[in-house]
């Protein structure tokens, strides 16, 4: 089944996205949700996340006028990178009343859908789903895929980012771990920067063919721990 999404949703999704890549590290005040003592609260108070990175790491956020879609990404100057990408499931009935049982293949086509087109290929163009696979998470269905976004590096050290701005050409591909969930009427996409190299682009090597291409969910199972979902 198709899930329906506004023009509106789209652009929303595609500016946050635009916000958190293209721009400076977000000081604490600029923050749309809070950030204290290590843990992420989002701005409509739907769920709170720990910081993967320790008390401190650059964090950035993004929230849409369209209630319920938003992004946080924790980073560092090491090129680490932990993103949250959360939206409605769908704007279907269905949703309001039991929360129905979900699929891989429902996450599947929520993600291909819904988020990839105006939030991965409408803002870094020829963004590509490398594999995936329908699977289980931390005793759920979930989605996992490996994603490439040409010259779509998040680097937080002013040194690098500086240079990384300076010189388009030069900015590294970004290849994330995705796992795709969903709690109640939200989905929610769980990121990883695996490209964690600051030597670049031209020195990290992946191998979406590996036997362990998903080496990464252990990963984003420690940071899901660190989740707590605020309303019912």
């Amino acid at each position: 089944m198709r899930h329906p999404v506004s023009i509106g949703c789209r652009a929303a999704l595609s500016l946050i996205l635009l916000s958190l890549v293209f721009s400076a590290p977000a000081s604490a005040e600029r923050l749309q949700g809070k950030f204290r003592k290590g843990v992420y609260t989002a701005p409509t108070g739907l769920f709170t996340v720990q910081s993967p990175l320790g008390a401190r790491p650059v964090v950035d956020d993004g929230y849409g006028g369209i209630p319920g879609l938003g992004m946080v990404s924790f980073s560092n100057d090491r090129a680490e990178m932990y993103n949250v990408m959360y939206g409605p499931f769908a704007d279907s009935p269905e949703v309001e009343s039991g929360y129905p049982v979900t699929t891989g293949t429902d996450l599947e086509t929520w993600f291909r859908d819904v988020m990839f087109p105006p939030a991965f290929e409408g803002l870094l163009p020829g963004s590509t789903i490398l594999r995936s696979e329908a699977g289980e998470f931390e005793g759920q269905p979930a989605w996992i895929a490996i994603v490439h976004m040409p010259r779509g590096h998040v680097i937080t050290s002013r040194t690098f980012a500086q240079a990384w701005l300076a010189e388009p050409g030069r900015r590294m591909d970004s290849w994330c771990g995705i796992v795709v969930i969903r709690h109640q009427d939200h989905g929610y996409i769980l990121m990883k920067e695996l490209n964690d190299q600051l030597a670049g682009i031209e020195k990290f090597k992946l191998d979406p063919e590996a036997t362990d291409w998903n080496a990464f969910v252990p990963r984003l199972a420690e940071f899901y721990r660190g989740v707590q979902f605020l309303k019912p």
